[in-house]
């Protein structure tokens, strides 16, 4: 619990330098330079590299263990990354399917299982392989939340 307040507090700080660096009049970065005579760009660009370095070693720290398991609908994408790395189908044998059966009646989205087929094809299935997509996908979005 503490790191979801850690990133969230990560997460608002970003927000406000990138609504300082529209906004453009608000703090003492708004003349352009500091007082140890840095560009305001500069500075920007430290404060984002330190806050993107914190919410990596964040998300890494017992990456593997960390939550214990699985969820079973993880778990059940995994495994159709897999045979989609191993045979170019689902679990049930459907060629480069659309989307997925989900426990034989609904239907799961394929994008996280087509995501993980790269590393499980590298790396075999486990749980880090499995997680990897998600960890990708949450550092580009902070980058993309911050510009």
């Amino acid at each position: 619990m503490n790191n979801l307040f850690l990133t969230v507090f990560l997460m608002m700080i970003g927000a406000s330098l990138a609504m300082e660096r529209v906004g453009g009049k608000a703090g003492s970065l708004a003349g352009g330079e500091n007082r140890g005579g840095e560009s305001k760009p500069a500075l920007e660009k430290k404060i984002f590299l330190v806050l993107m370095l914190v919410a990596f070693v964040l998300r890494v720290w017992k990456f593997g263990a960390v939550p214990g398991g699985m969820n079973q609908d993880g778990a059940m994408a995994a495994v159709d990354a897999k045979a989609l790395a191993d045979y170019g189908t689902d679990r049930f044998g459907t060629f480069m399917p659309a989307h997925f059966k989900a426990w034989g009646y609904g239907q799961m989205s394929v994008l996280l299982s087509y995501c993980m087929v790269p590393f499980v094809k590298l790396f075999g299935l486990n749980a880090v392989t499995a997680r990897i997509p998600m960890l990708l996908a949450s550092m580009g979005g902070l980058a993309v939340f911050y510009f």
